[in-house]
């Protein structure tokens, strides 16, 4: 009887006893994975004690695991951290759940659909944009300014003139309370049911959203609105092939979902922009003349001709991808580029150390927009660049994420320069979100 073929284990990195590498993840996650992909291969075993973990950092494996052998992947436990936030919404949601809600969702973030959506959300920003001229000179954390612009362009988006002022203030304190607590869960030790002063917040927050969100819903369902054109009146009409429409608590889960989703992974992309935009004026200048051409405002006309700003846009998500990590769980055993992984053994798959791949990406930390070329862009990899993720599970939320980036950066640079601080460049904060440590300071200068 012949012996079992051996199976091949994946190379990694020595560790510490008991706790394995987790002392070198703390201390610097970004610089961690990259130097664990640049010293062992694509298909990396790390250890964290008893607990093993593998990094995925080619192509080549990000296809094969998202896209090929998606069937075999599922999102894994990390989403159980979430849940709480977001229920059983498109985002955490798998198999033939997620496939309906899909469908059902899909038409309504269609560029299109979308559409409809550009003027409130063009007001909003020009809220912002009165503020920021009466702070000519000054010093400005464009990060806090844009996560409380995202905080009112999702609620119009989504709820349209539901909410009194008042109560969006009131709300928006709450989803920073909720923000704040799941993103300390990240590289907590601590058990998520230990009792803490931050839980207890995080539960009043949640108890203030789900009676804000849930009124909202019962109030459209009494008196519904189709031809409103925000995204709850699309919700409540949506239909599946057998005539079926969501429940009141998969409407919350997906209000829940498109806000924790967008809300900071948007907010940090367009901060990311200015700030890069601020480093390289040459290409602000650029960004202002695409805005200035379109007349007096951008609509949602202009914004598949902002060719310079969609390329600055992308270059953009490549340096300072949002969603930094993917997670994925196989379900049974698998084989990734002839290495063994065991089911069930968390597959972390990192945007921030594949966009920086220098096998991949000529002089991968340079700003270079113009990469984004179709000339340029022959013969990549599909996998060499996914932002938004990929296969089936592609973020839905991909261009309402493109136009307020485009949104906001010819807003703002047809009438502002922005000045970066010396010594003062923002630090990559690995969280849900690639946040900026200390925000992103910027002064403004009229045009």
């Amino acid at each position: 009887m012949s012996a079992p073929p051996l199976r091949r284990v994946p190379p990694g990195p020595r560790g510490l006893p008991v706790v394995g590498v987790l002392p070198r993840i703390w201390r610097d996650p970004l610089r961690f994975f990259e130097d664990v992909a640049r010293r062992h291969g694509p298909v990396a075993r790390v250890g964290l004690g008893k607990f093993t973990l593998y990094l995925l950092s080619s192509p080549e494996a990000v296809r094969y695991v998202l896209q090929e052998n998606a069937a075999n992947y599922w999102k894994g436990a990390g989403v159980e951290m979430i849940k709480p936030v977001m229920g059983e919404g498109i985002a955490t949601s798998e198999g033939a759940a997620w496939l309906r809600q899909r469908r059902l969702l899909q038409p309504f973030f269609s560029r299109r659909r979308l559409a409809d959506l550009v003027p409130a959300m063009r007001s909003a920003v020009e809220e912002m944009l009165l503020r920021w001229e009466r702070k000519e000179g000054e010093v400005v954390d464009v990060a806090a300014e844009l996560s409380g612009l995202l905080q009112t362009l999702i609620f119009r988006s989504i709820f349209g003139s539901d909410l009194a002022p008042e109560r969006t203030a009131a709300l928006g304190e709450a989803l920073v309370e909720v923000n704040r607590y799941v993103n300390s869960l990240v590289w907590s030790l601590l058990p998520e049911w230990l009792p803490s002063p931050r839980r207890r917040r995080f539960r009043a927050a949640m108890a203030l959203l789900e009676e804000a969100v849930v009124g909202v819903i019962e109030a459209r369902r009494r008196d519904p609105r189709p031809e409103a054109p925000d995204l709850l009146a699309r919700l409540l009409e949506a239909r599946d092939d057998e005539g079926q429409g969501l429940s009141d608590r998969l409407v919350r889960d997906e209000v829940m979902t498109l806000y924790f989703a967008g809300h900071d992974t948007t907010s940090t992309a367009v901060a990311w922009t200015l700030w890069l935009l601020a480093e390289h004026p040459e290409w602000a200048e650029r960004v202002a003349a695409e805005a200035l051409a379109c007349g007096e405002v951008v609509g949602a006309d202009d914004l598949p001709r902002l060719e310079a700003t969609d390329r600055v846009f992308r270059e953009t998500l490549r340096l300072y991808p949002p969603g930094w990590l993917t997670v994925r769980t196989p379900y049974a055993d698998d084989e990734i580029l002839g290495f063994h992984v065991p089911k069930n053994a968390p597959l972390l798959i990192s945007q921030w150390v594949i966009h920086r791949d220098p096998t991949l990406w000529e002089d991968p930390t340079r700003f270079d927009p113009d990469r984004f070329l179709p000339e340029r862009s022959k013969g990549r990899p599909r996998f060499a660049y996914f932002p938004f993720g990929g296969g089936q599970r592609l973020c839905i939320g991909n261009v309402f994420a493109e136009n307020v980036v485009k949104l906001v950066a010819a807003g703002a640079l047809r009438r502002f320069r922005f000045e970066p601080l010396p010594g003062a460049a923002p630090v990559p904060q690995p969280l849900t979100t690639l946040r900026a440590k200390h925000g992103v300071r910027l002064r403004l200068r009229r045009r």
